[in-house]
């Protein structure tokens, strides 16, 4: 039978009084402090204990921490990181514009290397394949302490790989990872872009990188980077195999057909820059599109660079050229360059009168002193006069577009005699119909939207009223108003194509490595303008008539009919304009558009930009009739 186990309230009871000491017993029940000198030991104890710990763990990291630390990079079971290789840059007829060759790297493993190796004159001979010293090999070698993978060489030629192996040192690799070539260089370097090592913004950015990665910079290789980029690979190095393990193989990213035409692109290039040289100047750019779908067929800016230099660490040199130049090299003018568009605007205004019936494609004026005279809009004692380029007899609107009367389009888009004309409000609203304040999209980095002025901004910016002369001055294409090289081919493009804005699209296509197509870019409307065909022909003539006998007429001489309009836009008063033409065709039947700028001309290359429209045309006509 269990006993139940309980404490009786009897036992072990203490009365209040027990716990005093007794004055008479002859032994006191009172307990006695304990000792100082008991403490006094303990903490002497203490100390000792923390001395010879501190003292232990300083000859762990300082006399043994090398050997220890050396000793954890060995054994640890390493993986080493392969950047894939990028997918393919082509352009529309197949041609490559971007690849990938294998750049060999040589690579010492700590955990199978030692010092040892290269006794016996292997030292040397390593020295001697990779044509660096034998101290320099020593040094590597010495890094196996402090680094669990060396980095000895990157570079080195396939016959040197072949080489290094046939000497079978224990820890010395040869890794292959992919180096990217741009075979057509400067040619293209302002659409392809190029790709430079990641940064540690990057790396914080995007877990997907690594250090040993590079990112594209600018251009397709900046806009297309999650596309072009792949999957990395793992090669794993064990302490159980002395040759490496590769447990994940690289994948190689998707590929990109592109719009650009390789034979258009060199040919535009080559037209701008001999005009450029022959000139003496730095500075123009040009694109040529579909006007049926914004395809961008070429793209030029100058000057130019040659995006293989960009892929690594620059030399001092190529620092100063590349990114200290006055005249920037990396700059795409062709989308982010803004400009006065001179005469090439007038169409536009041309197709605004039209559509307000502010004139007719009857209306004409007469000009017989190449200048009108206004009075000051709140002193009528002060007369602004505004010149023409030349004096100009009757010209109709066909006439006023071929000649490029300035007192015409003052009189379309200021008024002046018996031409109301549009008004500030309502030439502001036809260039944001054309989204000439807007960027049109195109899928490169850096594009600039345009700016259109207007009389709050004036007022805001400047503190000053909106006056007459800047309605003539926005009215040629003169003043604050400012485009891009693009959108001037783009807003051509719907006056060929009647009426519709597409976006610009560099890219047609994306590919996988068997070249099936992943995805179709269709084009895409943007905007749109409606006009009366009679009023777009009217100006369409106009521009045929630029072409023949007019400003242009250089370019009657062409096999194929085409209509045009160029100018002149002012930067410096009398002493630096800028070069301007737009130009479609074929006339009745637009398969292209064309826009040309150069920057910095004096007073005698004014027609400039439409001899390299002229010069490019030439070869284009050549080898597409």
């Amino acid at each position: 039978m269990n006993k139940k186990y309980r404490i009786s309230p009897n036992e072990d009871f203490v009365d209040p009084e027990e716990t005093l000491a007794g004055s008479r017993g002859h032994v006191s029940t009172m307990e006695h402090p304990v000792s100082g000198s008991i403490f006094q030991i303990i903490l002497l104890g203490i100390v000792f204990v923390l001395v010879f710990y501190f003292i232990f763990i300083l000859r762990l990291s300082v006399v043994s921490g090398g050997d220890l630390r050396s000793a954890a990079i060995r054994n640890a079971s390493l993986s080493y990181i392969v950047s894939p290789p990028r997918g393919t840059i082509f352009d529309r007829n197949g041609q490559t514009l971007a690849f990938n060759l294998p750049n060999f790297k040589l690579l010492l493993i700590s955990r199978h290397a030692s010092i040892k190796s290269l006794e016996n004159g292997a030292g040397l001979r390593i020295a001697q394949i990779l044509d660096i010293s034998e101290a320099e090999v020593e040094a590597d070698f010495n890094r196996i302490s402090r680094e669990s993978v060396v980095e000895i060489k990157k570079d080195i030629s396939k016959e040197q790989a072949v080489q290094l192996g046939q000497l079978d040192i224990p820890g010395l690799v040869v890794v292959s990872e992919p180096e990217r070539v741009y075979p057509h260089g400067s040619y293209f370097s302002h659409i392809i872009g190029y790709i430079n090592n990641v940064s540690e913004k990057d790396l914080n950015r995007d877990s997907y990188y690594y250090l040993r990665d590079k990112i594209g910079r600018t251009g397709i290789e900046a806009t297309y980077e999650a596309i072009l980029r792949g999957e990395h690979g793992v090669i794993n190095f064990s302490q159980e195999h002395v040759d490496p393990q590769k447990i994940v193989e690289e994948e190689s990213g998707n590929s990109l057909v592109l719009n650009i035409d390789s034979t258009i692109q060199q040919d535009l290039f080559d037209s701008l820059e001999k005009a450029l040289r022959s000139a003496g100047l730095h500075r123009g750019a040009a694109v040529i599109q579909n006007p049926n779908s914004g395809a961008v067929l070429g793209l030029v800016s100058f000057p130019t660079y040659d995006n293989n230099e960009l892929q690594d660490s620059l030399t001092q040199d190529q620092v100063t050229r590349l990114f200290q130049d006055s005249n920037r090299p990396l700059f795409n003018r062709a989308i982010g360059g803004l400009y006065s568009p001179g005469s090439t605007i007038k169409p536009l205004y041309a197709l605004a009168g039209l559509n307000e019936k502010t004139i007719t494609p009857q209306t004409s004026i007469t000009d017989l002193v190449g200048f009108i005279t206004i009075p000051n809009q709140f002193d009528p004692n002060i007369v602004y006069t505004y010149r023409d380029w030349k004096i100009q007899g009757t010209v109709d609107l066909r006439k006023a577009i071929a000649q490029s009367s300035d007192i015409f389009f003052y009189s379309v888009g200021g008024g002046y005699g018996n031409i109301k004309g549009l008004g500030i409000d309502r030439i502001t609203k036809y260039l944001r119909d054309f989204l000439a304040d807007k960027a049109l999209g195109i899928d490169l980095a850096g594009e600039q939207s345009g700016f259109v002025p207007d009389p709050t901004w004036k007022l805001a910016t400047k503190g000053e009223p909106w006056f007459t002369g800047d309605t003539y001055n926005i009215s040629i294409g003169q003043g604050d108003l400012l485009v891009t090289p693009l959108w001037l081919s783009t807003y051509t493009a719907a006056i060929a194509n009647e009426g519709i804005i597409y976006r610009p699209e560099v890219v047609n296509k994306i590919v996988n490595k068997e070249n099936e197509t992943l995805e179709l870019f269709e084009k895409e409307i943007i905007g749109q303008v409606d006009f009366d065909l009679a009023d777009l022909r009217a100006v369409q003539e106009g521009m045929r008539q630029t072409a023949t006998t007019g400003t242009s007429r250089l370019l009657a001489n062409l096999p194929v009919p085409v209509a045009a309009k160029s100018g002149t836009a002012e930067v410096l008063k009398g002493k630096s304009s800028n070069s301007l033409i737009t130009v479609y065709g074929p006339y009745q039947d637009p398969n292209f558009v064309l826009s040309v700028v150069i920057e910095g001309i004096n007073q005698n290359q004014q027609g400039l930009a439409t001899q390299v429209a002229y010069d490019f045309l030439t070869k284009y006509f050549a080898k597409n009739l």
